[in-house]
Order: structure tokens, then sequence, then C-alpha cells
């Protein structure tokens, strides 16, 4: 194989096992912290849980942004004369 996809490979296999890494740790670092708050507890880990949505949100409005009806693939194709008027 190509030298380069070699090396490509490798670094997206280190990218992919670092993140996990780090999100394990922090993950666990998170729960032990929720979980030692006592009467906090019930404020913090809504707040840690009001995080989750806006990843999910980001890519449904690319999705949208990317295949809606004046998105950059419904231009793309207009201007190679694909598809209706």
């Amino acid at each position: 194989a190509d030298p380069a996809v070699r090396a490509s490979i490798g670094t997206t296999l280190r990218v992919a096992l670092v993140s996990t890494a780090a999100a394990a740790v922090l993950g666990t670092a998170a729960a032990l912290l929720v979980r030692s708050l006592g009467r906090h507890r019930r404020g913090f880990a809504a707040l840690l849980q009001a995080m989750l949505p806006p990843p999910h949100a980001v890519a449904v409005l690319a999705v949208v942004l990317l295949l809606g009806q004046s998105g950059a693939l419904s231009r793309a194709a207009a201007a190679l004369g694909v598809g209706a008027d």
C-alpha cells in the first residue's frame, strides 16, 4: 500500500485512541465529581447533560444546509443542469 495511506491510517488510529482515552478519563472524573457533590448533585448533573444536545443540533443544521432546497448540493446540481427547475 501507499506510504501516505499507511501514515494516514496511523494518524487516524492515534487520534481515535487519544480522544477515546481523554473522553474516558474526563467522563469518569465528572461522574466521580457528581457522586461526591451531595446536595448540589442534581444541578451539576443537569449542567453536564445540557451539553449533550448542541453537537447533534449542529449536525442537523449542517445536513439541512447541505441538502435543503437552497443548500449547497442543490445549487451544485442546478449549476450542472441536473434536477427540476
